[in-house]
C-alpha cells in the first residue's frame, strides 16, 4: 500500500486483525460529529512488526472507531479475519490474557 492509503476508516466493518510487517503506520480518532468526516485527530502510529485492530473484535463492535493509514512510502500488512483471530483468542487462556492486556494498556 503506498502513503496516506487507509487500512480502515472510521465507521468500516470491523473484520480482520492486522500485523504492520513493513512501513509506519497513523492512528487517527475523527473529530466530532460523522464518523466518516475528514477532519481527523492524530493518536499515535503503528510500527514494522506491531499488531492492531484486536480492541474491536475483542470488544464485539460492529463498526470501527477510528483510521488507520500508511504513514510511511510503502506499507506491508497482513491481515487475519476476525472469525479466526476469536478462535485463536478464544482456544487459549494465554493468548487471551495477553490481547486483553494490550487492549488495557491502549
Amino acid at each position: 500500500m503506498s502513503a496516506r492509503q487507509a487500512v480502515f476508516r472510521a465507521g468500516d466493518p470491523v473484520d480482520a486483525f492486522y500485523i504492520l510487517n513493513s512501513g509506519r503506520l497513523r492512528v487517527e480518532h475523527p473529530g466530532s460529529g460523522d464518523l466518516a468526516q475528514l477532519d481527523e485527530h492524530p493518536l499515535g502510529e503503528v510500527s514494522a512488526g506491531e499488531g492492531f485492530g484486536e480492541s474491536s473484535l475483542l470488544d464485539r463492535k460492529q463498526r470501527r472507531t477510528k483510521s488507520v493509514s500508511c504513514a510511511s512510502p510503502r506499507c506491508e500488512v497482513v491481515s487475519i479475519r476476525g472469525g479466526e483471530f476469536l478462535r485463536v483468542v478464544d482456544k487459549s487462556r494465554l493468548v487471551r490474557d495477553s490481547f486483553e492486556s494490550l487492549h488495557q494498556r491502549r
